[in-house]
C-alpha cells in the first residue's frame, strides 16, 4: 500500500507551501512541517495525509454508544480511529491517540486496513456498518471517503463521530456518502472553545451541524 495519500483539499501557494482547506483552521504549512492535526504534511510542496488506512483503534460497539438513538438500534457497527485531532481539548477521554503529530511521534502503532479490507472485516464480524470514531474521523478524510464509497455499495451504513470542525466542500463532498453525522457540540460559549478547545471560532461547528 502506498505510504502517503495526496489529500483532496489543499491550494498550493508561493515557496511550496501549501493551505489546507479540510477544516477551518486553513493551515498554510511549510515543506516538512504538518498541520494543527499533525497528520497532515508537505512533502516537497504537496499535502499528504501520513495516516491513510492507518488504524489505531478498531472495535466491535453497539450503535447506541456513538452515540445514536433510533437510527438501526440493537445492530453492530465496526468501529475505527486513527491518530490526531483537530482540536485539543482539555478533556479529551481519547487523548491517547487523538492527541498525537504522527510525523513527529515515534513509535505508534497502528494496524493497515485497506478501505477494502474494512468492508470485509465489517461483514466477517455481523456489523451493519461502519463507523469513523475515537479521534476526529475528519482529519482521516481521504480514507474515510474511500471506504464510505465502499462500504455504501456493499449495503453498508456509515457513521461520522466528529467534533464537526469541518469546512462546507469537504463536508459536501463526503455527505452522499454518510448516514449518521453524530456531532459532539462541546458548548454554545465561544470563549469555551478558544480556552478549552484551542480553536478561534466554534461557528463552522454550527454551520456544519
Amino acid at each position: 500500500m502506498k505510504e502517503f495519500k495526496e489529500a483532496m483539499f489543499y491550494e498550493r501557494l508561493e515557496e511550496e507551501k501549501v493551505e489546507c482547506t479540510l477544516c477551518p483552521h486553513y493551515c498554510k504549512v511549510a515543506p516538512g512541517k504538518t498541520g494543527i492535526c499533525g497528520v497532515r504534511q508537505n512533502i516537497d510542496g504537496q499535502l499528504v495525509s501520513l495516516i491513510y488506512a492507518k488504524a489505531s483503534s478498531i472495535a466491535v460497539d453497539p450503535i447506541e454508544k456513538k452515540p445514536l438513538c433510533h437510527f438501526h438500534p440493537g445492530s453492530k457497527v465496526l468501529s475505527l480511529g486513527s491518530y490526531g485531532c483537530n482540536m485539543k481539548c482539555g478533556f479529551c477521554q481519547n487523548w491517547r491517540i487523538a492527541h498525537k503529530n504522527f510525523a513527529r511521534d515515534q513509535g505508534l502503532v497502528y494496524e493497515e486496513v485497506s478501505p477494502e479490507r474494512v468492508v470485509q472485516m465489517a461483514k466477517e464480524t455481523g456489523s451493519q456498518g461502519i463507523a469513523w470514531t475515537y479521534n476526529e474521523p475528519t482529519i482521516w478524510f481521504e480514507y474515510t471517503f474511500d471506504s464510505a464509497i465502499l462500504a455504501k455499495k456493499a449495503g453498508l451504513y456509515t457513521v461520522y463521530v466528529t467534533n464537526g470542525y469541518i469546512t462546507e466542500p469537504a463536508l459536501d463532498k463526503i455527505g452522499p456518502y454518510l448516514d449518521a453525522y453524530s456531532v459532539d457540540l462541546k458548548s454554545f460559549s465561544n470563549e469555551f472553545y478558544q480556552k478549552v478547545c484551542k480553536i478561534k471560532d466554534f461557528m463552522p461547528v454550527l454551520t456544519a451541524i
